[in-house]
């Protein structure tokens, strides 16, 4: 007999009975599953938490920009004007276009950048002076 099998308590020389891991602890696949959805639900809840709360600065930022006057600059009515983009399409954009961190520059002068899709699937960006 090797060194891995040891004579049982009452002598014999076969196995113990079961599957000779020991004591199960409980933390099996429902206990996994409980896990994970629980990990899955509070990554949806602070994603949503983000997602309201970027959309509510949004909101405010935009009623700030609609309570300015519109005006276009001569170059920037030109660059509408070769892009086929309309003043609707602009006031579009300031109704229901939202901010994008990937075109902005909040520390600069200028103001910051608005994204939105037009009804004809145009990408419009709209560039704001002092936001």
């Amino acid at each position: 007999m090797g060194k891995r099998f040891k004579k049982n308590p009452d002598g014999s020389d076969s196995r113990p009975k079961g599957n000779g891991k020991g004591k199960k602890t409980g933390f099996g696949l429902l206990g996994i599953l409980a896990f994970a959805g629980s990990l899955l639900g509070m990554v949806g809840w602070v994603a949503h938490r983000e997602r309201s709360e970027k959309r509510q600065l949004d909101g405010n930022l935009l009623r700030r920009l609609r309570s300015k006057p519109l005006g276009f600059s001569k170059h920037a009515a030109c660059r509408m004007d070769c892009r086929f983009i309309t003043r609707d399409d602009a006031v579009a954009t300031l109704e229901t276009g939202v901010v994008s961190p990937r075109h902005s520059s909040p520390n600069a002068r200028q103001g910051l950048t608005l994204v939105h899709f037009s009804a004809q699937r145009k990408h419009i960006l709209l560039d704001t002076l002092g936001a």
